[in-house]
């Protein structure tokens, strides 16, 4: 596919929301390939943007992430996908905001790994709240219907919608205001056990 010579030259580096919004995939070698556009406050944070298949020049998504070495070894940590800061996405600001905090990690004596940080912080919040929560928040994910290469995708259908509901209710009957810590593996296995033998 050429390269349309009217489209714009794509940022050297991220300075503000305007860059972020033109981000693009590059063009090389007569293909659409994903790139990396850094932050220009530095610090590794950069963007990275895949291209959409279906869309040539147009980005598929475009993710924060920041590049770090720990005990001499590179890792990339994962901040999330770029937005306004609403749905999930992480703006600008508060992606340098994220960067920040990974290297005040990094700086500690000894450093501390931001990845491995940020899988404790989801542990801890899950075990701060009740299961029937975490319940509710999954079954919500799985009825979401989701924007796949631009057009609005039913992700299951009304029948399988209906066997996670029946499942959901089951597990919050039994386990939903425990926490996560106070569920055993034994009360699980009987769980499941009970109802099997009831058909369920």
């Amino acid at each position: 596919m050429a390269r349309n010579k009217d489209e714009k030259a794509n940022p050297e580096q991220i300075r503000n929301d305007l860059d972020c919004r033109a981000a693009r995939p590059k063009f090389e070698n007569g293909a659409w390939s994903a790139t990396k556009i850094s932050d220009v406050t530095g610090g590794g944070l950069h963007l990275l943007v895949t291209p959409d298949s279906n869309r040539p020049g147009e980005a598929g998504s475009k993710l924060w992430r920041i590049a770090y070495r720990f005990h001499g070894r590179q890792k990339t940590y994962s901040v999330g996908p770029y937005g306004n800061g609403n749905d999930g996405t992480v703006s600008l600001a508060t992606a340098r905001q994220k960067r920040d905090a990974a290297r005040v990690l990094l700086a500690q004596d000894p450093p501390v790994d931001p990845s491995i940080e940020k899988q404790f912080k989801r542990h801890r919040q899950a075990a701060e709240r009740p299961f029937g929560v975490w319940v509710d928040e999954w079954l919500a994910e799985k009825k979401t219907e989701k924007i796949k290469r631009g057009r609005l995708v039913t992700v299951r259908s009304p029948e399988t919608i209906a066997l996670l509901e029946r499942w959901a209710g089951y597990l919050k009957d039994r386990f939903g205001k425990l926490f996560r810590q106070d569920i055993k593996r034994p009360d699980v296995l009987a769980f499941f056990r009970a109802m099997q033998a009831e058909g369920g």
